[in-house]
């Protein structure tokens, strides 16, 4: 066993089908220490969506090399995220950008991290284009299945209304990927469990505290 502490810098999601003929999906993370860098290895969670962490966590956790595979396996239940984490350091990329006088990664309220010379305004672009590429196909689909209903009048009727209908899906596209969600809420998929992090009360304890909480009360272990 050997102990890691560092940040979750990206959880990974492989699909597969067993032996049983069963699909699964096996999870697994890369680690950045703290001088910034990445650690080459994968950690390998098991099959469970990891629920105690995630992505740009301060986390500490003991893991056993696996010869076979090459990587380390570790135990979700003994992953300890801390409290009062550090500063996140730069990474690589971003220290190598810094030192060339590229572009830095911004933070942006609307879009999360936005990388390169691009601004909230090209995201925004670039966002639109995409929603309105979708509204088309989904336009298409409509009339191939005849679920949209059009005039058999003129000609040009039927274009408004198969314009209408595209800009109303672009804005509707638009406004989702914009993290409004709005499908999201209204639609049960039966995962809601999978999802939810188990809320553990916080134990109480003298001064000084451990900085990283396991969510476990150890006060009856040596």
């Amino acid at each position: 066993m050997k102990e890691f502490i560092g940040f979750v810098e990206k959880i990974g999601e492989k699909h597969g089908t067993g032996r049983n003929g069963k699909p699964y999906t096996m999870y697994s993370m890369k680690l950045q220490e703290a001088d910034g860098s990445v650690l080459d290895t994968w950690f390998k969670l098991g099959f469970n969506r990891p629920t105690k962490f995630k992505e740009g966590d301060h986390i500490k956790f003991e893991a056993t090399f696996n010869e076979k595979y090459n990587n380390w396996d570790v135990d979700q239940q003994n992953v300890k995220v801390n409290k009062n984490p550090p500063k996140k350091p730069q990474s690589e990329f971003e220290k190598s950008q810094a030192a060339k006088g590229g572009a830095k990664v911004t933070e942006s309220e609307l879009f999360g991290e936005i990388g390169g010379y691009n601004t909230e305004d090209d995201v925004a672009r670039m966002t639109w284009a995409s929603a309105r590429t979708a509204a088309i196909s989904a336009a298409e689909l409509l009339i191939v299945g005849n679920g949209l209903k059009l005039p058999k009048t003129k000609p040009a009727d039927c274009f408004d209304v198969i314009t209408a209908t595209i800009d109303k899906l672009t804005v509707e596209y638009f406004n989702d990927s914009m993290g409004s969600l709005r499908k999201l809420e209204t639609v049960d998929d039966g995962a809601e469990a999978d999802y939810a992090a188990e809320e553990v009360p916080e134990p109480e304890v003298e001064e000084p505290v451990d900085e990283f909480d396991d969510g476990d009360d150890d006060s009856d272990f040596e």
